[in-house]
C-alpha cells in the first residue's frame, strides 16, 4: 500500500474522494456513502467514528470475502465437474450450441444458458460457502417440535441441516433437468 492509498471497487480512494457530490443524498457504491456518512458525523462533532483506516480495512474485508467465495466456488466446480462428466458434456453442448468458439461468453448471454446457471447453483449449494444465513426475525409465535420462539426473536439458520439427511448425505433438492426455468431479466 503505498502511501496510504488503497484500491477498492477499482478506484482509488483519495481519488474518489476528490468526485463525491456530497449535496446528493444517493451514493454510487459503498466507498462513497462510507465517506458521506463520515462528513455527516463530522459536522456534528463526531471525528473518530469513521476514519479512512476503516474504510481501507472495511474495503479489503469486503475484497477477501469476495475473492474466498469465487475461489471456493470454483474449486468446488472442477471437482464436480470432474466427478460428474455428463453434466460437464452438457454443459459443453450448451455452450457451443448458445455462444460458439467465435467469441467470449459475457454476462449478456446469461438468460440463454439455464443450464450453465443451474450447474452453478447446484455447486455452490453442496459447497455449502456461507454456513450460517443472514439473521431473521419471527414474525409471530412459533412452536418448533419442544421449543417455542415468541415474536421478534432472533434467527440465524445453519443451512447445512437443511443440506443433508440423517445419514449425512446431501439432499438432491435441486434437479438438473428441471433448469430451464433459471432464467434471469
Amino acid at each position: 500500500m503505498a502511501s496510504g492509498v488503497i484500491v477498492a471497487d477499482g478506484v482509488i480512494i483519495e481519488a474518489h474522494q476528490k468526485d463525491i457530490d456530497y449535496d446528493v443524498d444517493d451514493f454510487k457504491d459503498y466507498v462513497e456513502a462510507f465517506l458521506k456518512e463520515r462528513r455527516r458525523r463530522e459536522a456534528n462533532g463526531d471525528k473518530e467514528s469513521f476514519s479512512q483506516l476503516q474504510l481501507q480495512n472495511m474495503c479489503l474485508d469486503l475484497w477477501f470475502a469476495g475473492m474466498e467465495t469465487t475461489s471456493n466456488t470454483l474449486s468446488w466446480g472442477v471437482v464436480y465437474l470432474l466427478n460428474n462428466l455428463h453434466v460437464q458434456e452438457k454443459l459443453h453442448e450448451e455452450m457451443d450450441r448458445q455462444i460458439g468458439s467465435s467469441r467470449l461468453i459475457t454476462m449478456s448471454d446469461r438468460n440463454n444458458l439455464p443450464y450453465a446457471n443451474a450447474v452453478i447453483n447446484e455447486i455452490q449449494r453442496m459447497a455449502n460457502l456461507l454456513p450460517m444465513n443472514l439473521p431473521h426475525e419471527t414474525t409471530c409465535p412459533v412452536q418448533i417440535g419442544k421449543w417455542s420462539l415468541p415474536a421478534h426473536t432472533g434467527v440465524i439458520a445453519q443451512i447445512s441441516n437443511v443440506l443433508y439427511d440423517d445419514q449425512g448425505r446431501l439432499y438432491l433438492l435441486f434437479s438438473l433437468k428441471n433448469h430451464s426455468a433459471l432464467r434471469y431479466g
